[in-house]
């Protein structure tokens, strides 16, 4: 669903459907980490009955990601999705470090700004947010 090259072009990101983001090192083919958001059960299809139900049948899965980003450093992968969250990995030890929340809808894109200060989202809620991301910056 997305990808993304860190900024010295070493490292590939690809978000997908299966709700993880794998990230690779370039050169040798060599998968470094594999990214995911806890499993949620409130995708549910029709002709289940109940979550309850549906869980019972192993039907429990991450939602899809639809956008990923380097930060301009490449220190940090952001990754956006159906779960709405924005998550913050670091890239070095793959480690969640933190998460946005904000948007209404699944979040579509990501760009940082070119000091890595500010990082700027869009989603299917029809809205752009800028968040300060200072805090991740140590």
């Amino acid at each position: 669903m997305a990808m993304a090259f860190s900024p010295d072009g070493k490292i590939l990101a690809a978000g997908g459907m299966d709700g993880t983001v794998r990230v690779w090192d370039v050169a040798s083919g060599d998968q470094l980490h594999k990214l995911e958001g806890p499993v949620t059960a409130r995708y549910v299809p029709s002709g289940i009955s109940s979550t309850d139900q549906f869980n019972k049948v192993g039907g429990r899965h991450r939602a899809e990601v639809w956008s990923v980003a380097f930060s301009p450093d490449g220190k940090h992968l952001v990754c956006g999705g159906q779960d709405k969250l924005i998550r913050v990995w670091d890239v070095s030890t793959g480690k969640e470090l933190g998460q946005f929340r904000g948007h209404d809808g699944t979040v579509v894109g990501l760009a940082f700004s070119p000091d890595g200060k500010f990082l700027a989202s869009t989603s299917i809620d029809m809205t752009g947010l800028v968040w300060d991301f200072g805090k991740f910056r140590r």
